[in-house]
């Protein structure tokens, strides 16, 4: 919350996400199915 309150402090978002872990990993595209992809849905 603290971050979003103040995004245009570079400094305190910095000390706030020291501690934040591993960043979340990223899915290759071509490895879903195309059931599964966002873009392939529709109505």
């Amino acid at each position: 919350m603290e971050a979003t309150t103040h995004y245009q402090d570079y400094k305190l978002i910095a000390e706030l996400s020291k501690e934040l872990g591993t960043p979340m990993k990223g899915i290759e595209i071509s490895s879903l199915a195309p059931e599964a992809r966002m873009q392939e849905r529709g109505w």
